[in-house]
């Protein structure tokens, strides 16, 4: 059994007709195999069996089932691996929810890659985890991204993003110098507008102004942070302990970040914040 076959749902459509002849495997993690618990089958020349399910006739001379090279499916065919499919669907879920009832760690890994985005399959998985963790706080989860995923995430939502970190901004001068919403919003459209050189006629007395104006730097900063650590780990809402979050360069770097990892699943250690140091790369000053 493939490692990732699980996980694999791999029948092909040509104009929303179902093929016979399968899509490829996901790739191994290390692409030829050598460092997982598994070993391709004597004689395999395909690793990825895309003929598995392929029309095939009885050759009496050869006395073997050989491949018609006809691949096209009739209504009958097309309807069985629809049910086929459901099913596959089906217990994917099925498992996966089962998985997240019953262990108390939740390693998410690179949920962003090419999508830049959570699927709609990992986030109700994370949701109902969350759940969870609300009421037993052993359970822990884990998101590592890497940050070239993070990368399509800032390229397909740019707008998007603009936006919440003006809002994460807001929400920080709320707490911080205790303002309401409203006049947050006067205050950060101001300075960003002028670029803190012209204070007096602000939304806040001109003392007020000067005081957030010197700090404003600093809030970006947070607004920052707290807009990659909600968008990162999907929103959750459960303790600070319970959340780990690593956001790393490559595969090399986090290996080296394996033990930290472990040590968090099983003890909740809290694990540092080394990502801030990435902030003004991930979202620079112009974002």
């Amino acid at each position: 059994m493939m490692p990732t076959a699980i996980d694999e749902l791999r029948i092909s459509r040509v104009e929303n007709k179902r093929q016979l002849l399968l899509e490829e495997r996901w790739p191994l993690p290390d692409g030829n195999g050598n460092n997982v618990l598994y070993k391709l089958p004597d004689g395999t020349t395909d690793i990825h069996h895309r003929q598995i399910l392929a029309s095939r006739y009885w050759d009496f001379d050869k006395q073997e089932a050989v491949l018609t090279g006809n691949n096209d499916t009739d209504d009958k065919s097309n309807t069985l691996l629809r049910v086929f499919e459901r099913d596959i669907e089906q217990q994917t879920s099925s498992r996966d929810h089962l998985l997240v009832s019953h262990t108390d760690g939740l390693l998410v890994f690179r949920p962003f890659i090419w999508e830049g985005s959570f699927s709609s399959g990992v986030k109700a998985e994370i949701r109902h985890w969350e759940l969870l963790a609300r009421t037993e706080d052993t359970k822990r989860a884990v998101f590592i991204h890497f940050e070239e995923d993070i990368g399509v995430w800032l390229d397909n939502n740019e707008t998007r993003i603009e936006n919440e970190l003006n809002n994460w901004m807001e929400r920080v001068l709320e707490d911080k110098f205790e303002i309401t919403v409203g006049k947050a919003r006067e205050v950060r459209e101001w300075i960003t507008r002028t670029k803190g050189g012209i204070l007096d006629g602000g939304p806040l007395p001109t003392k007020d102004m000067q005081r957030i104006s010197e700090q404003f730097p600093d809030i970006k900063k947070e607004a920052k942070i707290n807009l990659l650590e909600s968008t990162l780990t999907c929103a959750v809402e459960v303790a600070d302990s319970q959340v780990g979050l690593w956001v790393c360069g490559n595969m090399e770097e986090l290996q080296a970040n394996f033990d930290e990892i472990a040590d968090f699943l099983k003890t909740g250690k809290l694990p540092g914040e080394s990502w801030h140091s990435k902030i003004d790369m991930m979202l620079s000053d112009g974002t």
